[in-house]
């Protein structure tokens, strides 16, 4: 997985991409903290763990798809934090109330779509490579197939020469 820093209004949030599942997951702490404006780390971290608190009591089976990923924090380490897929992610963002809400969640998109049509670029052009060695590995094979004609005929017409010679 590679971690990224992605920032949404000057606030950092910090991200991971998933290249074998080809999904983005966001640090769920960084997200509270950019749509309450907690001032810290800390804030945000209070403020999901009171959320956190609140969804387990409802029963909310929101929480069973959290994962504990590693991120890298402010001081530089890396530390297990919780962390939800994108659709997900749109789905603490609902049980948020902020005005931030509908902006942060067209910023994922963008992010998320970008990462896609990203992919879908290189796999466009590794197939069109494949074409074009194709195309070129069948022009040699041409070329080939033309000059041992060539050369086939060639001899046969020396061949014809040389018994009509001698004949």
């Amino acid at each position: 997985m590679k971690s990224i820093i992605q920032l949404f209004e000057d606030k950092k949030i910090r991200t991971l991409w998933d290249e074998e599942k080809q999904e983005w997951y966001f640090s769920i702490v960084d997200v509270c903290g950019a749509l309450t404006d907690q001032p810290t780390q800390r804030g945000a971290t209070l403020y999901w763990g009171k959320m956190k608190q609140r969804l387990k009591m409802d029963g909310n089976q929101l929480l069973t798809n959290c994962q504990q990923l590693k991120m890298r924090a402010a001081d530089g380490k890396s530390y297990m934090t919780d962390a939800f897929d994108l659709k997900n992610t749109l789905r603490v963002i609902q049980l948020i109330p902020s005005k931030k809400a509908k902006s942060l969640k067209m910023w994922m998109a963008k992010a998320a779509s970008e990462k896609i049509a990203e992919k879908r670029q290189a796999k466009l052009a590794a197939a069109e490579e494949i074409k074009t060695k194709q195309v070129i590995t069948s022009t040699k094979k041409h070329r080939k197939a033309k000059i041992y004609f060539l050369i086939g005929t060639l001899l046969g017409a020396l061949l014809v020469t040389l018994i009509i010679i001698l004949f």
